[in-house]
């Protein structure tokens, strides 16, 4: 008999949006080296899980999500615990689970907010808390601080190559998807069994040669994987403090927009959450192209050089341009 549910909480996308930035592909993502081992063994957050007494909150996807969070914010000494409950609400998560893309979006826009302003006790036992009880509407309150939160911190997130995990794993931890969970092999590594489906999502906090090490939000939350493991899906967050000083840029512009510097040097550039990516001119009309599904009507602009001027500048590859 499985130990727990064989739905975890993981809802599998059937293919990727080509608008998602991606690691190695089109993406504004602004990435730095968090540590150049690659290993957050030493930083995870508190362990919690995500099943209580009477039910399972089938919220993965959130906590594996915040987990990413929660790792950065300790590398650069601030301790973090986010209230898993109110992202798992504010997502959508449901009965069957919910996507990768549903989670990180509601991180994106909706925020976070701290553990103890919206907490719940899985160990709870009397008075019976219940599905219900997990999921209850979210207080105003409670939203405005998630909100109130984004005017600090702007989360950014991206796919990541399963061929790139390693250098991605420099950048912060990874959330990936796996199936949960046969018995180990006879070196205590962990395999999908032969089974091709993936119904859980994790943390991944390291890569070696001889496995991979993932933070779970069951019993025995460390877990180690064999080397060739194929999670399906990788997603890396990022976290951004928001200089609050800066001048914001002088003119407003939706996402996927062709600009051209029109008053001095003519140079074109595609405008993404804030910056205006910076790259070979046939790169980013291919980009610009595919980011809007060929349907380009109303998404050029010319600007004057002082509105040029006042967006941060970015590559193809999220290096940020002088």
């Amino acid at each position: 008999m499985a130990r727990y549910p064989k739905r975890y909480g993981l809802l599998r996308p059937e293919e990727l949006n080509p608008k998602d930035w991606r690691l190695g592909g089109p993406s504004g993502a602004t990435r730095s080296i968090l540590k150049a081992s690659g290993s957050y063994l030493d930083v995870l957050p508190d362990t919690e899980y995500q099943k209580g007494v009477y039910f399972d909150t089938m919220g993965c996807v959130s906590f594996s999500a915040l987990n990413c969070l929660e790792i950065i914010a300790n590398v650069n000494g601030m301790k973090w615990n986010k209230s898993d409950r109110f992202t798992s609400k504010i997502s959508g998560t449901t009965k069957k689970g919910n996507y990768l893309v549903n989670v990180a979006e509601s991180i994106r826009t909706h925020g976070t907010v701290i553990e103890e302003n919206w907490t719940w006790s899985p160990k709870q036992k009397q008075p019976v808390y219940e599905w219900d009880d997990f999921y209850a509407p979210v207080p105003e309150s409670i939203k405005m601080e998630g909100k109130r939160w984004l005017n600090d911190w702007e989360v950014q997130w991206e796919w990541i190559p399963l061929d790139r995990i390693k250098e991605a794993l420099t950048y912060g931890p990874l959330q990936v998807t796996v199936k949960a969970w046969p018995r180990p092999n006879s070196n205590g590594l962990y395999t999908d069994g032969g089974d091709q489906n993936r119904n859980h999502a994790v943390t991944l906090v390291e890569a070696t040669n001889k496995h991979y090490t993932i933070f779970d939000h069951y019993d025995n939350v460390i877990k180690k994987l064999v080397p060739n493991y194929d999670f399906k899906w990788a997603m890396q967050f990022h976290l951004i403090k928001k200089d609050n000083d800066k001048p914001m840029p002088i003119i407003d512009l939706t996402n996927d927009v062709l600009v051209q510097e029109v008053e001095q040097t003519g140079a074109f550039g595609l405008h993404l959450n804030g910056k205006i990516i910076i790259d070979d001119v046939a790169l980013l009309q291919a980009t610009w192209l595919m980011r809007n599904s060929g349907d380009i009507k109303g998404k050029v602009k010319t600007l004057t050089k002082e509105q040029w001027d006042s967006f941060p500048k970015q590559n193809l590859k999220g290096n940020d341009i002088i």
